[in-house]
């Protein structure tokens, strides 16, 4: 012991002589890197080039692997090397989308990732005390909120100058007076917690809002679409409603698009479901004006309502989606009328459910209102049926002026079942659903040949081939002459598949 005590001063000073050393041996090797990849040809580049180049790395990530964090990239680029990194860190659109809606997020990492991004996008599992002070301080950056959970509300109580979008799931209280500062001017899209608007409070940050979903709302607060529109003067889009939302007389409103659910509710008092539609609640809403109405899990009566509001309906879309053989159903018809009004219709979930609560009824019954229809213009997409059965059904399409299909990749081209002869044709479209996608010409050419064989068919004046690329390839020309040969114009397009439906939730939501 005598002996360590004695040697412990020198070892104190060789520690010291190494780290000094150490930290030497550091600069001149961080120094030497940094010369060495100055003569990398990528670090050539102006910073604001390398950033641009950064997002579009970040961008295709994100388009191709749509569950990813957004972080991950600018992340992974700032530990490459310390230029790599300088740059990143100073590109505000690497920053822009920060999601912590399923984990804590510390204030100090919050507080770091605030300060690089600009418009960003936000989303919080809790908003407590401490990162409510946090993001007070940046309010005039959030361009999009989404906050699982408001403990603290002293950030919402912040002007938020450039805040397009706010969603909150949990709130308690419901929004305080004073709600973002009375100042929200580009605020267009809000969704509702179950408490929001309280009963008295005027909230002028509200004011520019045109698109509300509110089905978490409404249960407890009956008036809440009177006090809606009133704070809301501007609301043209409202999503996910169910008829639990009646209120007592007619509602004044400007809505062009609607959004709605019908569901059953178990009663214990009767030990039986209880059906609960939105046909009074379209009557409410004077449905005859509303532009467009989405209807998810309709029942017969919502169905029967909201086809009223059409006039001389002339175009059909149809999708089905038989996912896992018959295990899942996703199914839509979109039916429109020449003035641009439409009514669609939705059922998503297991095949059983779909049984059950009577989605094939309802289907039936959208079908026995066609039949007495003369279709103009038909849709179909339905990627996943090529080998089963549809369920049967006959469309009135003899007089069919124009017929869109909707593919998602090349090997989803077929014909199907339910088509015959259409002696009034005048147009196909063949329409890329959700990315482009390329096919060979003379794969196309084979699948227009089986289309006219069934539609009775020799040449039609055009084919559209939206957002749709003929691969080049061994076979082209062949194939191209042999495509051409089925119409007199064929057109080449950039348009996408496109549907009219009001989601029943925001897209803004989806993170």
């Amino acid at each position: 012991m005598a002996r360590s005590a004695r040697t412990a001063p020198k070892d104190d000073i060789t520690m010291a002589t190494c780290a000094a050393i150490l930290r030497v041996v550091q600069e001149v090797s961080r120094t030497l890197l940094a010369e060495r990849n100055s003569f990398v040809p990528i670090n050539k580049l102006p910073p604001e080039l390398l950033g641009d180049i950064f997002c579009y790395t970040q961008t295709e990530t994100l388009r191709h692997s749509h569950n990813i964090d957004p972080l991950v990239v600018p992340t992974k680029l700032s530990l490459v090397c310390t230029h790599w990194r300088a740059v990143a860190v100073c590109v505000p659109q690497l920053w822009s989308e920060i999601f912590a809606g399923t984990k804590k997020c510390p204030p100090y990492l919050l507080s770091s990732l605030l300060d690089r991004g600009r418009r960003v996008v936000l989303a919080l599992k809790d908003l407590d005390d401490s990162l409510s002070c946090v993001l007070a301080e940046y309010m005039d950056r959030i361009r999009e909120l989404r906050i699982l959970t408001v403990s603290n509300a002293d950030a919402l109580l912040r002007p938020a100058p450039i805040l397009e979008a706010l969603g909150i799931d949990t709130w308690k209280d419901g929004f305080p007076p004073g709600f973002l500062g009375d100042y929200a001017p580009n605020l267009s899209k809000v969704s509702l917690p179950k408490v929001s608007l309280r009963p008295l409070v005027d909230y002028p940050a509200l004011r520019a809002v045109t698109s509300v979903h509110a089905s978490r709302s409404g249960a407890n607060q009956p008036d809440i679409l009177c006090a809606l529109f009133q704070q809301c003067p501007q609301l043209n889009t409202l999503t996910g409603i169910t008829g639990s939302f009646l209120t007592f007389g007619n509602v004044p409103n400007r809505l062009r698009n609607l959004a709605v659910r019908d569901f059953r509710e178990w009663r214990r008092t009767t030990t039986s479901y209880q059906y609960i539609d939105s046909a009074r609640l379209l009557d409410v809403l004077d449905y005859l004006r509303v532009r467009t109405i989405s209807l998810h899990s309709p029942f017969p009566g919502t169905i029967a309502k909201a086809l009223e509001g059409l006039q001389d309906p002339g175009r059909w879309t149809i999708s089905l989606d038989w996912r896992g053989g018959y295990d899942h159903i996703d199914t839509s018809i979109e039916i429109g009328d020449e003035r641009g009004f439409s009514r669609t219709f939705h059922w998503i979930g297991p095949v059983e459910r779909y049984y059950h609560e009577g989605g094939e009824k309802s289907f039936r019954h959208i079908l026995g209102y066609t039949t007495a229809l003369s279709l103009r213009s038909l849709s179909v997409f339905c990627p996943n049926c090529r080998d089963l059965d549809y369920p049967p059904f006959t469309l009135n399409i003899r007089a069919l002026k124009s017929l869109a299909f909707g593919f998602s990749t090349a090997k989803e081209l077929w014909v199907p079942s339910f088509l015959a002869e259409l002696p009034a044709l005048h147009d196909i479209r063949i329409t890329a659903v959700m990315d482009p996608f390329e096919v060979a010409p003379m794969a196309l050419a084979r699948f227009m040949q089986e289309l006219m064989n069934r539609l009775g068919l020799q040449r039609i004046p055009v084919l559209y081939l939206d957002t749709v690329i003929l691969k080049e390839g061994p076979g082209f020309n062949d194939g191209h002459r042999h495509l051409a040969s089925f119409a007199d114009t064929i057109i080449h397009t950039t348009n996408m598949w496109h549907s009219a439906a009001v989601p029943l939730y925001m897209p803004y939501m989806s993170y």
